[in-house]
């Protein structure tokens, strides 16, 4: 199941196969979903830059009851960039007490059910799903828009 959503120039795919971010290569955790992204016009995994896109997408992530993969990545611990842009992260969406490298090996950015959705830094070698983010020009099914994220 692909659920899109178009807000602007920007859209975003959230694909419900569960995969791992480093499915090919553990040295380099996003090539797999960056090169499936790609296939979306040229897409990437999502870099949620505004506070009405992280709730947007964490509403929607709700609704479907999985987690899902976002592009940030800290290969350097502690400081996080988006993988496809190289951007330092200029908002955030952390849930308390995150990123806390569990085990140390938590250094991908993933949307975390048991933690209301907010951002989580996890295992790249866990089982989930993910989000893409393009210019999408492919039809498929469109989610209304519930803007900013359905809140009132």
């Amino acid at each position: 199941m692909v659920l899109f959503r178009k807000e602007g120039t920007r859209s975003f795919l959230m694909n419900l196969t569960n995969i791992r971010f480093s499915s090919i290569n553990p040295k380099d955790h996003n090539v797999f979903l960056q090169d499936i992204c790609q296939a979306y016009d040229g897409g990437y995994l999502a870099e949620l830059e505004t506070k009405d896109e992280s709730d947007y997408l964490e509403t929607l992530a709700k609704q479907t009851g999985k987690d899902f993969w976002l592009g940030g990545k800290d290969e350097v611990e502690g400081h996080w960039k988006w993988v496809t842009s190289g951007k330092n992260f200029t908002f955030t969406d952390w849930h308390p007490g995150e990123p806390n490298d569990s085990h140390h090996d938590e250094d991908c950015l993933h949307l975390y059910g048991p933690h209301g959705y907010h951002w989580n830094d996890g295992s790249c070698n866990r089982l989930q799903n993910y989000i893409c983010e393009a210019g999408f020009k492919i039809a498929g099914p469109l989610i209304p828009d519930i803007g900013s994220a359905g809140k009132k």
